[in-house]
């Protein structure tokens, strides 16, 4: 059966892809994954790099192969090479500081922190007397207000500003808007479609797609804390929103570990090819899985793996 899968198998197409702004010289695989591209593309871009290969320019991705013009014109916008330092540890002339793009309260953080982001100082500046002034950014795109922030600025940020996308008014008082409080919303991530997983504080349109997106190859999520394998969610931002969700794990959606084949079982996130090689090797010497704990007694599956993946599978007990 493992014989029959290898001498016939075909790499996927690209799923749907959902970019994000991304280095790819520092993006891990499962980043290239989780934004659609496929396993083979993946690989030939690590592969790349652990050559000692660099991407200078984003024209540079095209030299990969598997990366098509299609595929490359989707994600060619979203493409950040960050500059590279010189040996004395500044970077090289004429070329920009390294951009840091991490979670961000644009109403709270710092003059440097404002730096790490892209910002020049005449525009920090800027932003600055705004406040000053007695501005305030309530959504991601009041951001866009100031003159000096241009749209280059704001698409490579607005994946990473911990406000919502919008405001929803709730009542009108004394000809003042009353807003809903994000704090306030709870969300079960098993059955929430995209928009209610952006009424999370720090969750916008482009992660909530991710978050769906990743919970349909997955099958579901069983704990809270797996939403730190989706691309964009790092710790600072999952604390934001962490006491605001759910989980109900008997709405995951199971395989029937005798009965899925090779090729389905390796979609899995979790599963790897030589994994799913191992599971099959150990049901064609026994015949069948008696039970999802007959996992353990698989050679590659180590006691962490099993751990996780003992959430996706049952086996029938009626069969015979």
């Amino acid at each position: 059966m493992v014989k029959e899968f290898e001498s016939s198998k075909n790499f996927p197409e690209h799923t749907e892809v959902v970019p994000s702004y991304f280095d790819p010289n520092q993006l891990a695989k499962e980043g290239f994954l989780v934004m659609g591209l496929n396993e083979k593309l993946a690989s030939n871009i690590m592969n790349y790099r652990a050559a000692g290969g660099k991407f200078r320019s984003k024209d540079d991705l095209k030299k990969i192969y598997g990366m098509t013009d299609s595929l490359f014109q989707i994600i060619e916008d979203y493409i950040i090479i960050q500059a590279e330092e010189d040996k004395s540890g500044t970077a090289n002339e004429n070329e920009s500081p390294v951009t840091i793009l991490f979670p961000f309260d644009p109403n709270t953080i710092d003059d440097d922190s404002w730096k790490k982001l892209g910002f020049s100082d005449f525009k920090i500046l800027n932003i600055k007397n705004y406040q000053k002034a007695g501005g305030k950014f309530r959504i991601k795109e009041d951001l866009k207000k100031l003159f000096t922030v241009t749209k280059e600025d704001y698409g490579r940020v607005k994946d990473f500003i911990l406000l919502p996308d919008s405001l929803t008014v709730q009542a009108l008082n004394d000809n003042k808007l009353v807003f809903s409080d994000k704090s306030n919303v709870v969300v079960e991530i098993n059955s929430a479609d995209t928009a209610q997983l952006s009424q999370l504080k720090g969750i916008g349109a482009a992660i909530s797609q991710r978050i769906v997106k990743y919970r349909d190859k997955l099958g579901g999520f069983f704990r809270k804390e797996q939403l730190l394998e989706v691309f964009g969610i790092d710790t600072t931002r999952f604390k934001g929103f962490e006491n605001q969700i759910l989980v109900d794990v008997s709405l995951i959606r199971k395989m029937e570990l005798n009965k899925t084949d090779f090729k389905e079982m390796t979609k899995h996130p979790y599963l790897e090819y030589h994994i799913v090689k191992s599971i099959f090797t150990y049901k064609d010497n026994k015949g069948s899985f008696s039970s999802v704990d007959d996992l353990q007694k698989v050679d590659l599956v180590y006691d962490q793996l099993y751990q996780k993946i003992r959430w996706y599978f049952y086996v029938n007990e009626k069969r015979k």
